[in-house]
């Protein structure tokens, strides 16, 4: 998590190390960037966080296998979020930084949004450009913040992923089988016994 880089003093070189250990040893990857409020609130958002991608970009980076979290470190957990516009304008940078570095795989590149996320804002996080998911962090941890956040996304025809079923994951899974949405939903981790 983007938070790990200040509250933890991890570097992109230990990002990037990290992100390839996964790889070799054959497992995904999330690979999160963002800023802390002081770079927001001078201007240097964009410029903070492409660096941390193209510092942290894991040799042989794909689709396959890797996607980027953009996760500003003033929203985790504090139900602070940017704008609609600001998410959209930071993926599009974070979009043309993966074109220069990797080509035209870029267009794959899952681009993900971590940082208070909520049933009531997902539909409008999920519609910016160049937002494909949400990595959703606490509110993922009880059934009750999680599964209307799935819903929400579901309802407006979103694909969803769950990863990790646990509890709260277990529970999105069941609601959204047993209800008609057109998205379609995958579950990584250990997946309880689902009556669908």
């Amino acid at each position: 998590h983007s938070e790990r880089r200040a509250d933890k003093g991890e570097s992109d070189v230990e990002v990037k190390a990290k992100a390839e250990t996964l790889r070799r040893h054959g497992l995904s990857a999330i690979l999160c960037v963002g800023e802390a409020v002081t770079s927001r609130d001078a201007g240097r958002a964009v410029e903070v966080v492409t660096a941390q991608l193209a510092g942290s970009l894991p040799e042989g980076a794909a689709a396959s296998w890797l996607s980027i979290a953009y996760e500003p470190i003033w929203a985790i957990g504090t139900g602070r979020t940017p704008t609609v516009a600001e998410i959209a304008d930071m993926h599009g940078a974070l979009r043309a930084k993966l074109r220069e570095l990797i080509g035209c795989d870029a267009e794959a590149m899952r681009l993900l949004y971590g940082g208070s996320v909520t049933a009531g804002n997902v539909a409008a996080l999920l519609s910016a450009g160049d937002v494909d998911g949400a990595l959703v962090g606490g509110a993922s941890l009880t059934a009750e913040k999680f599964v209307p956040i799935v819903i929400a996304a579901a309802m407006e025809q979103y694909d969803v992923l769950i990863v990790g079923a646990g509890h709260g994951g277990a529970q999105a899974a069941i609601a959204l089988r047993q209800g008609k949405f057109a998205g379609s939903i995958a579950v990584l981790g250990d997946e309880p016994e689902l009556p669908y």
